[in-house]
């Protein structure tokens, strides 16, 4: 939490907003205090990635760490692949500061760079004045809460993690590797995630290698070595497995 709090600090900055820079800072600073008083103490510290494990071990070399990886959501009747009538489908909660400013940073500086008849969804819970001002824009479609995600990820062609902040793993990649959806994501959209860029999904940082990964031939292969890969190696049995031998040693 510590990192996620110092990250969210960072990309305020980066937007002229000091206020909110400065609170988050100061929430940083006292989750890094927390961590230092109780992680001493635990048995095990479990974490969902590599990177995550590395960082605490750095921080913590008497910590037992285990890595849990995780699961995506069950998907009890995924709905077919039918029209692909949305272009781009960002799947997030967009009251939450990174997921708001990767919606903004698609639709301000990488949207332009893409064909003009691209078509932009951001699904998930927002403030009405963001559904307003995304809705006003050609081309984007600000949906705010939706009962049920699937049934636009089997319109999408490409599912798109534009983040530039936040920390974790993201579920949102996890849901679209398991509908057999392409993603494009920044590194930091895709932090924490064994996956392998060019064969999994696409990574990009800046407007045009974004735009222009969201372009990119081939999408179909990388999802399904993504779906397969999802099944071998992350399916929600064998996290429960995982989580069960963790308990079973403490």
């Amino acid at each position: 939490d510590s990192l996620s709090f110092a990250r969210l600090a960072e990309l305020h900055a980066r937007r002229g907003e000091p206020w909110r820079a400065w609170s988050h800072r100061r929430d940083a600073r006292r989750f890094a205090r927390l961590e230092q008083t109780a992680i001493p103490r635990m048995s095990i510290v479990s974490v969902c990635s590599p990177a995550d494990a590395a960082r605490l071990s750095a921080r913590f070399p008497a910590a037992r760490v285990e890595i849990i990886a995780n699961a995506p959501p069950a998907v009890p009747d995924p709905p077919p692949r039918g029209e692909r009538d949305i272009d781009l489908l960002f799947v997030g909660t967009f009251t939450y500061a990174p997921n708001r400013d990767g919606a903004e940073w698609l639709v301000r500086d990488i949207r332009p760079l893409l064909p003009p008849a691209t078509r932009i969804w951001l699904v998930g819970p927002c403030s009405p004045a963001f559904q307003s001002r995304m809705n006003a824009i050609p081309g984007v479609t600000a949906t705010n809460r939706v009962a049920r995600v699937e049934p636009l990820y089997a319109r999408a062609k490409t599912c798109v993690v534009p983040l530039r902040a936040g920390a974790g793993t993201r579920i949102k990649i996890l849901e679209a590797f398991a509908l057999g959806v392409p993603v494009v994501s920044t590194t930091v959209g895709a932090e924490g995630l064994a996956v392998t860029p060019g064969e999994h999904l696409l990574l990009a940082d800046s407007p045009a290698d974004f735009a222009a990964a969201c372009r990119a031939p081939h999408g179909a292969e990388r999802a399904r070595a993504a779906q397969d890969m999802l099944r071998r190696n992350s399916s929600r049995d064998s996290v429960l497995d995982a989580i069960t031998r963790m308990v079973v040693r403490i």
